[in-house]
Formats: C-alpha cells, sequence, structure tokens
C-alpha cells in the first residue's frame, strides 16, 4: 500500500514552505505541490533544491479566471463556481491554454523536475478547462495529474468521461483519493495508491489557523500509528 501526502501551496508563503521542509524531514511527507507564482516561490525552490527526495508537481492556479471568493463562489465544486467568470473563461480558452502553458513553462525554467500536476481549487477539473490541462501537460511530457472525483458532485457521465480522456492520453491518476481535512481520513487508506491532499502552515510565522492544525496533526503520533497500522509507505508522485 502506497500513500502520496500531498502539501498544496507550496511557495505561497514561508509558513507552508517551512511547514512542508520540517514534514518532509520527519518523513511524513513526501510531495507537494508549487505555485509558480507565489510570493515565497524562491524560497521553496531552494528548499526543493536542497531536498532530493521531496517530489514537486505543478499546483495550476487559474483564479484570476475562475472568480475565488468573488460573489460567494469559490470554484472547489462544478456547482460553486462564478457562472458568469467561468462564460468569460469558455469565451477564452486560447488565453486559459496560454497561461497553462505559461505555469508549466515557468515551473521548468526553475530548474526543478515536474512529477505531477494538480490545481488551486481544483479548477483544472472543469469541463471546459479539462482538456486545455491534458494537451498542455502532454506536451511537456508530464501525464500524472491529481485526480478528484468527489469534485464531480455525482456526475457519473463527465466522470466517466474524463477519466477516458486520461486514460487515452496515457496519463496516470492515482487509485483513491482523501482529504486530510477530515480527521478521519488516515484511517480509510486502501490498496493501491492514496493521495491525501493536505494544507499545512508551520505555527508561529503568520500562517492560518486551519493549516498550522493540519501541520501538528500530520506530525502527529496518531498518524504515524495509522501509517503503521495500514503498513503504509509513503512516496511521491515520481514514484507512481
Amino acid at each position: 500500500m502506497r500513500v502520496i501526502i500531498n502539501a498544496d501551496d507550496f511557495g505561497m508563503r514561508t509558513a507552508i514552505n517551512q511547514a512542508v521542509l520540517e514534514a518532509h524531514r520527519a518523513g511524513r511527507l513526501a510531495s507537494t505541490t508549487l505555485l509558480v507564482d507565489g510570493a515565497a516561490v524562491t524560497e521553496a525552490v531552494a528548499i526543493a533544491q536542497q531536498q532530493p527526495q521531496l517530489g514537486v508537481g505543478l499546483h495550476l492556479n487559474l483564479d484570476p479566471y475562475l472568480g475565488y471568493d468573488v460573489d460567494g463562489y469559490y470554484g472547489r465544486t462544478l456547482s460553486n463556481v462564478n457562472p458568469a467568470k467561468l462564460q468569460g473563461a469558455i469565451d477564452n480558452l486560447a488565453e486559459i491554454e496560454a497561461e497553462i502553458d505559461r505555469q508549466f513553462s515557468r515551473f521548468l525554467a526553475l530548474g526543478l523536475a515536474m512529477s505531477h500536476v494538480d490545481s488551486h481549487h481544483n479548477a483544472h477539473l472543469l469541463p471546459e478547462i479539462f482538456g486545455a490541462v491534458v494537451r498542455v501537460a502532454g506536451r511537456y511530457g508530464v501525464r500524472k495529474m491529481r485526480f478528484y472525483p468527489h469534485f464531480y458532485e455525482g456526475d457519473t457521465d463527465l466522470h466517466r468521461r474524463h477519466v477516458q480522456i486520461l486514460a487515452e492520453n496515457a496519463f496516470q491518476i492515482t487509485s483513491h483519493f482523501r482529504d486530510f481535512s477530515d480527521p478521519s481520513a488516515m484511517n480509510h487508506l486502501e490498496e493501491g495508491v492514496t493521495e491525501v491532499m493536505a494544507h499545512l502552515d508551520k505555527p508561529g510565522l503568520g500562517g492560518e489557523g486551519w493549516c498550522e492544525a493540519q501541520f501538528e496533526r500530520l506530525l502527529s503520533p496518531e498518524v504515524e500509528a495509522q501509517l503503521a497500522a495500514h503498513g503504509a509507505r509513503l512516496v511521491s508522485y515520481h514514484e507512481v
């Protein structure tokens, strides 16, 4: 049984970078995803270069196109995307594909090996944008993607079609997905590869309380015991 505990938002702020570094050194984290335009990206890249066993993927950020935290919309699920912003995105898919390409290019220019692609607030799972991410990732030879089935909110036809597109383009996805914000997430690991999505901040560095709580729980004896009980081995997307 393999588990990818993936810390999102690497490069956003120092509190996240330091939490990722400490969790990785403690043997609790093997994977993270980088915001290439994050305020602390230079620090994050330096950390990644000094920790060769830490897998780093691209955390696509399309919030400027989709209106994160505008008029009550957050874009985490299909029903919670700002409809006006979404229509604008549909009308400007060429511009969005160019932006996706820019973020891929920027990541590789930083000198890091890209383990996989996922996205800030799950933007790449929107039907109108999904194909663009697949095309761009394929051009860069990246064929591993976070796939968050709960995002589809029971739309089994769309979910099935996206799984088919990934298979047709030789993409790899994990067998299962869990959200570490659920305290019981580590109790439901299954055979195969499970991604556990985490958001971490190191306390005392001006981060967010809910991320600090996840960091402290990740380093707790409880999580160590849960991993041991399942005989789980922590890996990064490089090893999938």
